[in-house]
């Protein structure tokens, strides 16, 4: 399965930790997703991601995961 990620999930360590494992960097590619705007939440130390004309959010594409990836990710 192939996931977006943005915000503190493009920094490699903390996606090691988060995952639990290195992910090859075949398996990482640069994305963009158009019209969202990254913003930290209210709730706390994290990025969320808010549907927002004419912006645009970087981010990765972290491809090949499995379900217990996804699961951490989740």
């Amino acid at each position: 399965m192939d996931i977006f990620v943005f915000g503190t999930l493009r920094c490699g360590t903390l996606r090691k930790i988060v995952l639990g494992r290195d992910i090859s960097y075949d398996d990482i590619c640069r994305a963009t997703i158009k019209d969202f705007q990254v913003y930290w939440a209210k709730e706390g130390p994290f990025p969320v991601m808010i549907p927002e004309s004419n912006s645009k959010t970087h981010g990765l594409v972290l491809k090949n995961l499995g379900e217990p990836d996804v699961e951490r990710l989740n």
